[in-house]
């Protein structure tokens, strides 16, 4: 069974539209005055569901922005994690199955 989906996507490959949606805001991370990295050389905003959310029965996958320091400069990259089942359907019971690919090749 398929449950839980985690995409990863690099700063060239996303857009943050509302940044202060985002706790602390991403804001920082993008333009200055830029926000300090911790002693582990990264700092992380993080956008979930709102209590008042769940409550409602409104479902958000959990957004994470991460900005490090490497030997190649900062990367900033967006981590979304949410249940596969709960998106499509509402529930975590219904169960999604993989799908498996039958290629044909030919004898020769």
């Amino acid at each position: 069974m398929i449950d839980t989906i985690v995409l990863m996507l690099r700063d060239s490959e996303f857009s943050i539209v509302a940044h202060d949606k985002f706790s602390p805001s991403t804001i920082g991370l993008f333009r200055p005055p830029y926000y300090t990295l911790g002693g582990r050389g990264n700092i992380s905003c993080y956008q979930n569901p709102t209590r008042e959310e769940l409550k409602k029965g409104i479902y958000k996958p959990r957004l994470t922005v991460t900005k490090r320091i490497g030997k190649g400069g900062y990367s900033v990259a967006l981590k979304m994690e949410f249940s596969a089942p709960k998106l499509l359907f509402g529930n975590n019971f219904d169960e999604l199955e993989e799908l498996q690919r039958v290629s044909m090749t030919k004898n020769t």
